[in-house]
């Protein structure tokens, strides 16, 4: 609004721009997309909590270690190797993202974990339950909120990830695809215009997340909710 640059657009040139993307394919790019993305947040879930969950055994530990060290890897490479091992594009976008992704969730969840009080482990065998039960109880049930605070967190670097990784393999198309192009042509209006409809739906996926816990897990909001 206060800007006195020329270059870019007005509030209203980018409400403009939203019929023009709905006539060139936005629903249908970001119905690609939260294709893609849904695919990579599923397969993320289950390898970070298979893995963050196998540290109770100490032999797993290592495991844990091995996928945490990739955090400070890039994409450079990866891409191609990928190439060679799937081959099929759909894929290799939702490799990437889970990569991104899971690299982060696995080693936040084992601290986590490792955050756990000796006492509430105390406290679970005094009422003599086996350490399955202990693990159930104290590991999973107990820390679940925070696993769920993990994983939205993570889910967010991931959709603003996509962009990116539409971005290499371009074939199915993607809102990352439609905004790149858009760029190209620097059509700002349009660019901001899909970037404000990533933010949305963003916050929605963020949304839903909350309100998943907050019916998984009624506890984590007691002390909120008597202040």
């Amino acid at each position: 609004l206060a800007s006195p640059s020329k270059v870019l657009p007005s509030p209203l040139d980018v409400f403009y721009a939203f019929p023009h993307l709905w006539n060139e394919g936005l629903a249908v790019e970001l119905m690609t997309s939260l294709q893609l993305n849904l695919h990579a947040i599923s397969l993320t879930v289950l390898i970070s909590l298979l893995v963050a969950y196998s540290t109770a055994i100490p032999a797993l530990r290592p495991v844990a270690t091995f996928f945490s060290t990739f955090r400070f890897n890039g994409f450079v490479g990866l891409p191609l190797l990928l190439t060679f091992l799937i081959g099929d594009q759909h894929w290799i976008k939702v490799s990437l993202l889970v990569i991104a992704m899971s690299v982060f969730t696995i080693p936040s969840i084992v601290a986590a974990i490792e955050a756990i009080p000796q006492e509430a482990y105390d406290h679970a065998r005094v009422l003599r339950m086996s350490e399955w039960r202990v693990l159930w109880e104290v590991v999973i049930v107990g820390r679940f909120h925070e696993v769920i605070d993990i994983i939205l967190t993570n889910i967010a670097i991931g959709w603003t990830m996509l962009p990116m990784v539409e971005g290499i393999f371009r074939a199915e198309g993607g809102i990352g695809v439609m905004i790149l192009t858009e760029n190209k042509y620097f059509k700002l209006e349009s660019v901001y215009a899909i970037i404000i409809t990533m933010m949305m739906v963003g916050l929605t996926i963020d949304y839903i997340g909350r309100t998943i816990k907050r019916i998984l897990c009624p506890y984590a909001f007691i002390s909120t909710e008597r202040k």
